[in-house]
């Protein structure tokens, strides 16, 4: 209950800024008291054994995995979006996670306007294979999610997007990302409530507005969002936890700092506020 992850690229990254192997990263994000990495399908692609070998031995287990895909590209794509899933789920419960989060569709040039036809034709494209998807998860065991992702290039970028996905798309459930939301000019706090019956995986993403020689997201409106630790930044985490915790939640929280200059530093930093709140 209420355990630990890290992503999976800190570590990888982690290991490369302080000069370490990858096993030693993970012991030492293991001894941090993390049990768990959040991993990119495309790593389990490219090279399952190898990815999972240095996991297995420091004793870490893969909380969630994120699938990148680009489902409804045209009319007749759904065969082929079925196929994906089908590969994706299999690659999933080969690793032994529980949770896959679907990162579905990019938006083209063309689609980007959210209330032109192409832009509503793509989404009901999309919708159909997740889906699917969420079928397939469901008969494995696998709980499929969805964020509020950092990117106007994707489906559910915005809260009402997420939104519409999470609540329409039966088996559906809401990977609440603490600090996206702030990419696309909405509150993480605000939104809260709306999603709470939603909500099980939390990304816990800090955001600072100071030069910290990180690599900043850019937001819609221009502002630079620096990765800090958690609870380092701007966003109300501690709040959103506690009222996590106070409305039954029981799942994880992954630490995620994308473009950290000092990931195992910031490794450090997170749990240590993670296990204050939880206490």
């Amino acid at each position: 209950m209420h355990e630990a992850a890290i992503f999976h690229e800190h570590i990888l990254e982690g290991a490369q800024q302080q000069g370490i192997s990858v096993s030693e990263a993970c012991k030492r994000a293991r001894e941090m008291g993390y049990y768990g990495v959040n991993m990119d399908l495309g790593r389990l692609k490219s090279d399952f054994e190898g990815t999972m070998a240095p996991l297995d031995a420091a004793g870490l287990k893969v909380h969630s995995v994120y699938a990148f895909t680009d489902f409804g590209l045209s009319d007749d794509s759904l065969p082929a979006d079925m196929q994906t899933a089908r590969e994706i789920v299999r690659l999933v419960k080969k690793c032994g996670s529980k949770m896959l989060l679907t990162v579905s569709a990019f938006l083209r040039p063309e689609e980007k306007d959210r209330k032109s036809e192409a832009y509503r034709i793509r989404r009901e494209r999309v919708k159909k294979a997740v889906a699917f998807l969420a079928e397939e998860t469901a008969a494995n065991g696998i709980q499929l999610t969805m964020e509020d992702f950092d990117g106007d290039q994707a489906l559910f970028c915005f809260g009402e997007e997420l939104y519409d996905f999470v609540s329409t798309v039966p088996g559906l459930k809401c990977a609440f990302d603490t600090g996206n939301f702030m990419y696309a000019c909405e509150d993480a706090w605000e939104l809260l409530p709306k999603f709470l019956p939603y909500i099980t995986d939390v990304h816990l993403k800090d955001r600072g507005l100071v030069e910290n020689g990180g690599n900043p997201c850019i937001a819609l409106d221009g502002r630079k969002l620096y990765p800090v630790p958690v609870g380092g930044g701007v966003i109300p985490i501690e709040k959103i936890m506690k009222t996590l915790l106070e409305n039954g939640y029981t799942g994880g929280f992954a630490a995620e700092h994308f473009g950290s200059c000092d990931q195992m530093g910031d490794m450090e930093k997170s749990i240590a506020f993670i296990r204050s709140v939880l206490g």
